[in-house]
């Protein structure tokens, strides 16, 4: 048997990622690509340091650009369930399921903030 119901005690409202993104469509890359690919790209246009980008931002500023690359990946629509992240000055938290929002949605799994 399992629990009909799970409760989720959370501090801070998390960006809830799926296993798989959408990119911009090429004749030579996939429509979707997994989440790990999508971040690990960017690392360099999110401020963070390296030989080619030194650490000039201000860390809030560097969290806000990352909760914005993140809201550009996932959307607002499914993400509205759970509540949309307002401390974008934090670095963002961030879970990885592709039916975690559904069961959210369908009461499987209760928030508590």
């Amino acid at each position: 048997k399992c629990a009909q119901k799970a409760v989720h005690i959370m501090p801070r409202i998390p960006w809830v990622l799926p296993r798989l993104v959408p990119v911009p469509q090429t004749e030579s890359s996939p429509a979707f690509v997994p989440i790990d690919t999508a971040i690990y790209r960017r690392t360099r246009d999110l401020g963070a340091p390296n030989q080619e980008n030194p650490p000039s931002l201000e860390q809030e500023d560097v969290n806000k650009k990352k909760h914005a690359f993140i809201r550009s990946l996932v959307g607002t629509q499914k993400q509205s369930i759970l509540g949309i992240p307002s401390d974008d000055h934090l670095p963002p938290h961030v879970a990885i399921s592709d039916t975690y929002l559904d069961r959210v949605a369908n009461g499987k799994i209760d928030v508590v903030h």
